[in-house]
């Protein structure tokens, strides 16, 4: 899944096998000064099934991005780009069943 929304891009990998989750990938970009990915946030799914990571890990996993972006000062506020950043976020979850 790639979403580029002005002011800012999205990527994201969920692959599962048998209802399990083996590989969680994302990315922002025009967020930072550099692309921002959290391969040690992204783990925490990683061997879950899709209803674990729904009900026991999805809240921890966004409180836990919802710190890590940082946006840097823009065109656009920084308040807004992240507020677009969780979205996009809950909309990647939520489009493959978490």
């Amino acid at each position: 899944m790639v979403k580029s929304y002005y002011p800012v891009s999205f990527a994201g990998i969920l692959e599962t096998e048998g209802g399990m989750i083996f590989n969680c990938q994302t990315a922002f970009g025009a967020v930072s000064e550099v692309v921002i990915r959290r391969p040690d946030l992204d783990a925490m799914l990683s061997g879950k099934t899709i209803e674990e990571a729904k009900k026991a890990v999805k809240e921890e996993y966004l409180r836990a991005y919802d710190q890590a972006i940082l946006p840097i000062r823009g065109r656009i506020s920084a308040e807004y780009r992240k507020a677009v950043c969780m979205n996009l976020l809950r909309d990647f979850l939520e489009s493959n069943g978490i």
